[in-house]
């Protein structure tokens, strides 16, 4: 069995690493990914829960919250947005916008627009991806 199976069945249970609620009625939603979770300050950012919002706002087409290296939070939230043809964001307005639907420590630190996000073959936004290409232009 390899390393990787011994992690995932433990204690009789299979860990799957996402995150679920669980309605009223005793359906199971599952909302997130740990590993696609933020550590900052020592409070846990779920970058979905972040994403919703930042969809909410007029303009966005699309958009990924990745965790990057911070000196002193350890890690900060950077966000990666599309617009809709023609729209503008005035990213003042859209961190009013988070502040008021947020807890500070959850709204990204940086924000980042792009003309169009990379996806994977599943049609998923490719956050490695992302991470990647922002590191590589940082080293720049």
């Amino acid at each position: 069995m390899s390393d990787a199976t011994k992690d995932a069945l433990r204690g009789g249970w299979f860990h799957t690493g996402d995150v679920a609620r669980v309605d009223d009625d005793g359906y199971i939603y599952i909302v997130d990914r740990i590993k696609d979770m933020i550590i900052s300050m020592g409070e846990n950012i779920y970058p979905r829960e972040v994403e919703e919002l930042i969809y909410q706002f007029p303009g966005i087409n699309e958009a990924a919250v990745i965790g990057i290296e911070d000196k002193l939070r350890g890690q900060a939230g950077s966000c990666f947005y599309s617009l809709h043809e023609g729209a503008h964001v005035n990213v003042r307005e859209l961190k009013k916008f988070l502040q008021a639907n947020l807890a500070l420590y959850k709204i990204p630190r940086e924000f980042h627009q792009l003309d169009k996000l990379p996806r994977t073959t599943t049609g998923k936004i490719a956050k490695r991806m992302i991470l990647k290409e922002f590191e590589n232009s940082a080293k720049d």
